[in-house]
């Protein structure tokens, strides 16, 4: 999150922040679920598609006419993730997870310590 307040100006179109559920205790969001969030966020057109597929092509669209940052946070793995991507290279995702994620093309993974007890309260 400090990241996407960093870099928060690069993205006039806004930062959006999507907690998962990957591995918070509660059922984890399915993509369509985190797709009908970010659509409303944005406003994206009127009423948001029924499926996945649709959701996730008018996400496309609307991040292909829009410069956004996304933080996509506690995922659970790489297919939770890959339909929220972005679909323009002038946006930026930045994904958090427990697991090593695969097969998302075009990411760079940066391995991150846990924080001391102190650090993380």
């Amino acid at each position: 999150v400090h990241a996407a307040h960093r870099l928060a100006d690069a993205y006039p179109a806004g930062q959006l922040y999507v907690d998962l559920h990957g591995f918070s205790g509660r059922r984890p969001f399915d993509p369509a679920e985190a797709l009908a969030l970010l659509l409303h966020a944005v406003g994206a057109g009127g009423k948001v598609p029924e499926t996945l597929d649709g959701r996730a092509a008018e996400w496309r669209e609307w991040t292909a006419r829009n410069r956004v940052l996304v933080v996509l946070d506690n995922a659970r793995d790489a297919a939770q993730v890959r339909p929220l991507l972005p679909g323009s290279a002038g946006c930026l995702a930045i994904v958090t997870s427990r697991n090593r994620l695969s097969g998302l093309d075009g990411a760079t993974s940066l391995l991150v310590d846990a924080l001391p007890a102190q650090e993380a309260a």
